[in-house]
């Protein structure tokens, strides 16, 4: 199954993103109702036709014409899902629909009495299992490890990783512990006291033991302890993902001026880590001395990407192949080669370190890494961390790439992001800084990146053999464009430099690159940092700044001035005497307040062989508070003597210490962060969104904010003794005022109890999950926890003021069973937390909702899950819900809340199913619908007859069409996802007959062919399936004709589709011997007419075969027809159907072992 969120960055870049888990349902599953295959089911049919099963149609349920509300509108993708494993064991469902994301955790094996923080910060989503938070309120797990959505979208769900890649840090002074044997070591990265580490997921719960201690994941407990992070271990990080980020652009940077001077690179060593290098290829023959493969181990790095190939010809390319012309900045360097990415341009974070460790140990005088990530950061990541403590003064220069994170500020990445790099930012043939070129400043503390910028687009360097880039120029060549092409051309010129100066340590190199640079007029220095790369001016100016950047930081309140020194530094005989310029602008470009920053002095004379130095003050007075500047104060002496010295200055605005005092329910004053907390407490601005972090005061926790409104919340976890199981509270101020230092005092013994009742007497608590959610700068933002109801906790909530500013909702989603069904209430208040969060519950506010599961053969084993999910009303797009193991075949009984506080919850109701939990074969999304209170709902998933299934839309010029070639009848929406394994096929689309978009994925079709209107269209599928886990749909095609007329803009393609089903069993067979009636079901799609015919033909020889079904239309409006099938149980029935609408649209489809046959006996 195709994982959710999958990115595919064009930009090539690195990315280091974070960790997940998936839901459990066992914890919360009810015991299941009527077990075992159903041989004479009532119609399913007309179960769901007339229970609200399709958009639009209202039946017996009571939603009433114009009462049901459904999601709709246009989409370019259909329902996705993944699964993935936390480091806990846990596991969190994700589903994406419409845009929008869920999470639903699910306890690993021995956890089912954990609870779980669930956190949404606009479409990111954290989930934190209770026995991790306190470590990772301690900064001893990586904070990625729990951003689940982030982790699904660097490809590290189940699916796609049966792995968890982690760096395991080590305290000061200790170099190992010992490790689980069930994991396996990888890389070893001494320059940050760690090792790299993979842990099977299905291992993961042993991993998390070893790390926390034995009592993990026992309810009652807070902290665990006993081990490994008391023992050695200091901190786990996600090993994250890293990506990869001349005729014309080496002149560009005046690099051949350096070499008529006899500066090439001869004598220096650099190191490229990439994807590897193609050390055949004509320009670089002799170039490489040393290779190292840091993906698959051993001394081969060959480059099957391309990326380092052309990486490594702008550093030293001969231009052998092009007589000179595509020659590289230093052509006589040498190379080493570190395979840190592979041949699909990904890496690890440990793979890149351990990579610059072994150019440091082979004495690289520079590094090249054109990696970045898409996550922009303030330097303190592990790999920015490593190359700050590898930046010693025998130690290499480290040029990186900015990244390609656009034009946004605060997007550099990292490696980029750190102190010692030397950042490079890219421009065009101009000097015009590039559109895709990440800016500065930083992100955290508005440090001054990037450092330099240098040619990046369009670049044209060394095509590696058997590589396919987008633009090739020619057999040897290839066209890209990005920072990553930027930066070795940095790489390059340092090299000259380090020829000029071997004894030079690296913060000199990048000091004079930066001092030479060359300054694009009207591009600021969060654009180009010192300015475009000067490579001649770099090995022939004597007089240079030795600090690469000024960078300087004003606390409120705004009292005093601040000074830094700079210092000029003159290696040449003669005295040289410096006029000072000094611009400095605003983040629109505007000049900043006269006075804001001030030099002592216009001139300076710079001694032979010595230093002087100039005092840089700020004052913050004269700027303005909340704002950040940045500039370029501009030496020239004698000659064409020009030294540039990059600063940005960022001044606090008018800010407080807010201090939140906060009483357990025991009466005591929680002093640290990391201490009873299962959702890491925050402060936010309602209006931005910004998160402020709390740290430990002296009367309690404290943020520093600016003057402003603020929202607070969190969950309080209380402990009372050995036998008492802890309790929870929710504690939230949603309406904090600071307008000078203040402090609020929040007591959990003033909460109430939360609590919801049903009119079952036998009904038992499961689970409850309960919180607030607002909107946070626009953008959702959700606290919520969920508690097991098996450990008998009790939770309580803070009354809070009414908020009438935006949305904000307090919420209790309470899971309880009885022998017959399970109920799922959803209930709360808009608008604040009551003052009795009490709520009993009707069954007259309930909707009945009943299920059956099929699976596809009666001897297949089908492991299935039912994950239900109720989104709230307010715009969050947010929502609660749960996954259910569910028997299949079988069925299941659940009574919902129709609605919460006075407005409709739209429900949505998926199943996953397949031979096991970790090997999902098969997902049927539902759509999100309201039902009316005392409704009653039928669902049936997985029904023959299986057949093929199409859908597509144009969004914003791009056409994309889904395809599910063995889709169940008539299913409960209009998406089902089988997994791609073992399914082969591919599909056309053809206008006015001429095929004008193909694919080799029977399941996708992607095209910016743009379709426009008054034209007919034509989609053909064929497709084959040989799994283990399915006996039906063993071979489909399918014809769809649809016109168009008008504009296509934002339109789902009217596609017809027509369902097959009947009063099939659980395991999808027919009665042998019998006439058997069979319901053709129109299916509903935007634009599709009234279907004016329909024909069936039946085959019993897998279509060899095929006669012509009776086909008749009832008064209803209905089409059925009446088989009659041989006595043959165990053979199969194929279909061939033919239709067309009034409109125009037909659907023709052949469905080979559409369903099965079963003797009376079965």
């Amino acid at each position: 199954m195709r994982a959710l969120l999958r990115r595919v960055s064009l930009a090539v870049v690195a990315c280091a993103l974070a960790a997940a888990g998936l839901p459990n349902a066992q914890a919360t599953a009810a015991s299941p109702v009527a077990l075992g295959p159903v041989t004479s089911p009532p119609s399913h049919v007309a179960d769901v036709l007339s229970t609200e099963a399709w958009p639009g149609e209202t039946g017996s349920s009571g939603a009433g014409p114009g009462k049901g509300r459904t999601t709709s509108g246009p989409s370019d993708e259909r329902p996705t899902a993944a699964f993935v494993t936390l480091i806990t064991g846990d596991r969190v469902r994700l589903v994406t629909r419409d845009g929008h994301t869920i999470a639903v955790p699910m306890p690993g094996p021995g956890r089912e009495g954990i609870q779980f923080a669930i956190h949404q910060r606009g479409e990111r989503i954290e989930v934190v299992p209770s026995d991790a938070a306190p470590f990772l309120l301690q900064g001893k797990l990586d904070r990625r490890l729990f951003q689940v959505t982030d982790l699904v979208a660097a490809g590290y769900d189940d699916a796609a990783m049966p792995r968890l890649p982690v760096i395991v840090q080590y305290a000061p002074g200790q170099r190992s512990v010992p490790s689980p044997r069930t994991v396996r070591a990888g890389h070893t990265l001494a320059s940050v006291r760690a090792t790299a580490y993979t842990v099977r997921k299905t291992d993961a719960g042993g991993f998390w033991r070893w790390l926390a201690g034995p009592s993990a994941g026992q309810p009652g407990r807070t902290t665990p302890s006993g081990g490994a992070f008391e023992s050695g271990v200091a901190k786990v990080w996600l090993d994250g993902p890293v990506h990869a980020s001349l005729d014309q652009s080496v002149p560009q940077t005046k690099a051949p001026q350096a070499w008529e001077l006899g500066f090439t690179g001869k004598g220096v060593t650099v190191a490229i880590l990439d994807s590897g290098i193609d050390n055949d290829h004509p320009d670089l023959q002799g170039a490489v001395v040393a290779e190292r493969n840091f993906i698959t181990g051993g001394d081969e790095a060959r480059d099957g990407l391309g990326h380092g190939t052309h990486v490594a010809g702008i550093v030293t390319g001969s231009g052998a192949a092009s007589g000179g012309r595509y020659r590289g900045m230093a052509p006589d360097a040498v190379l080493l080669d570190g395979k840190v990415l592979d041949d699909e341009g990904t890496g690890t974070e440990s793979s890149l370190i351990a990579g610059m460790e072994w150019a440091a140990a082979q004495d690289a005088r520079i590094v090249n890494m054109s990696i970045s990530t898409w996550n922009a950061s303030d330097g303190t990541d592990p790999v920015s961390l490593a190359l700050n403590r590898l930046s010693t003064d025998d130690g290499p220069l480290f040029v990186v790439a900015a990244g390609n994170n656009g034009s946004s500020p605060f997007s550099v990445g990292s490696p980029g992001a750190a102190d010692a790099a030397l950042t490079v930012g890219a421009v065009d043939s101009e000097g015009r800084t590039a559109e895709f070129s990440s800016r500065g400043p930083r992100a955290g503390d508005v440090a001054l990146k990037p450092d330099i910028a240098a040619p990046g687009v369009g670049i044209v360097s060394a095509r590696a053999t058997g590589t396919e880039p987008e633009e090739p120029v020619g057999e040897h060549y290839a066209r890209m464009s990005g920072t990553s092409m930027a930066a070795p051309h940095v790489a390059g010129a340092a090299a000259l430099l380090a020829q000029l100066r071997p004894t030079w340590t690296p913060a000199q190199l990048k000091a004079v690159l930066t001092s030479t640079a060359s300054p694009t007029p009207g591009e600021g220095v969060f654009d180009q940092g010192a300015g475009q790369l000067d490579a001649a001016r770099a090995v022939t100016q004597r007089v240079n700044a030795e600090q690469a950047n000024l960078s300087m930081f004003m606390r409120w309140p705004h009292q005093a001035p601040r000074t830094q020194t700079l210092t000029y530094r003159n290696t040449s005989a003669t005295d040289v005497t410096l006029t000072l310029q000094l611009t400095v602008t605003d983040a629109e470009g505007e000049p900043a307040p006269d006075g804001l920053v001030t030099l002592d002095r216009t001139t300076l004379v710079v001694p032979a062989r010595g230093r002087a130095q100039v005092e840089v003050t700020v004052d913050p007075r004269k700027g303005e508070a909340g704002s950040y500047y940045g500039g370029r104060i501009t030496a020239q002496g004698s000659g064409d003597v020009v030294i540039q010295t990059p600063l940005a200055v960022s001044i606090e605005r008018e800010s407080y210490d807010l201090t939140l005092r906060i009483l357990d329910r025991n009466g005591e004053l929680v002093e640290r962060v990391d201490e009873a907390f299962l959702v890491p407490p925050f402060v936010a601005d309602p209006e931005s969104g910004r998160i402020f972090d709390l740290r430990a005061g002296e009367e309690g926790l404290v943020a520093r904010v600016p003057k402003g409104t603020y929202t607070f919340s969190t969950i309080l976890v209380t402990r009372h003794g050995p036998i008492k199981p802890p309790s929870f509270t929710h504690l939230a101020d949603p309406i904090i005022a600071v307008a000078k230092d203040v402090t609020i005092t929040l007591d959990a013994r003033a909460a109430e109890r939360v609590q919801a009742t049903v009119e079952a007497r036998d009904a038992r608590t499961e689970a409850t999950t309960f919180g607030t959610t607002e909107l946070l700068g626009g953008y959702p933002s959700t606290t919520f926890v969920e508690v097991p109801g098996a450990q008998r906790s009790p939770l309580y909530a803070l009354a809070t003021e009414p908020v009438t500013d935006r949305t904000y909702l307090f919420v209790v989603y309470q899971v309880m069973a009885t022998d017959d069904a399970t109920y799922e209430l959803v209930v709360g208040e808009q608008g604040r937390v009551p003052d009795d969060p009490t709520y009993a519950v009707r069954n007259a506010d309930l909707f009945r909702d009943e299920a059956t599961f099929a699976r596809p053969g009666a001897d297949i084993d089908w492991w299935g899950s039912w994950t239900r999910f109720a989104e709230l009303p307010g715009g969050t797009t947010v929502g609660v819900g749960r996954s259910y193991d569910v028997p299949v075949p079988g069925s299941r009984t659940h009574l919902a809340s129709a609605r919460f506080d006075s407005d409709v919850l739209l429900w949505s109701a998926d199943f996953d199913a397949g031979p096991s939990a970790v090997d999902i074969a098969y997902t049927e999304f539902d759509l999100a619908r309201s039902h009316a209170p005392g409704s009653r709902v039928r669902r049936a998933y997985g029904r023959a007859a299986f057949r093929p299934q199409g859908d597509g839309a144009s969004i914003e010029g791009l056409t994309s069409l889904w395809f599910t070639p063995g889709n169940p009848s008539p299913g409960q929406g209009p998406f089902s996802v089988w997994s791609l394994n073992g399914v082969e096929g591919r599909v056309t689309l053809a206008r006015d007959g001429e095929v004008i978009a193909e694919s080799a994925d029977p399941f996708f079709l992607d095209t910016e062919v743009p379709l426009d209107g008054r034209h007919t269209y034509v989609v053909e599928l064929t497709a084959t399936q040989d799994v283990p886990w399915s006996r039906y749909a063993t071979s489909v095609d399918a014809r769809w004709t649809f016109p168009m007329v008008g504009p296509v803009d934002d339109v789902r393609l009217p596609l017809l589709n027509v369902a097959a089903t009947g009063d099939f069993d659980l395991t999808g067979r027919a009665p042998a011997g019998e006439p058997f009636v069979l319901e053709l079901l129109p299916l509903p799609a935007e634009d599709v007419g009234q279907v004016t015919s329909v024909t069936l033909d039946v085959s019993y020889d897998d279509g060899e075969t095929w006669r012509q079904a009776s086909v008749t239309r009832t008064p209803a409006g209905r089409w059925r027809a009446t088989v009659t099938h041989p006595d043959n149980p165990g053979g199969f029935v194929s279909l061939r159907l033919r239709a067309h609408d009034n409109r125009g649209h037909r659907v023709q489809w052949t469905s080979i072992r559409a369903y099965g046959l079963v003797g009376g006996e079965s």
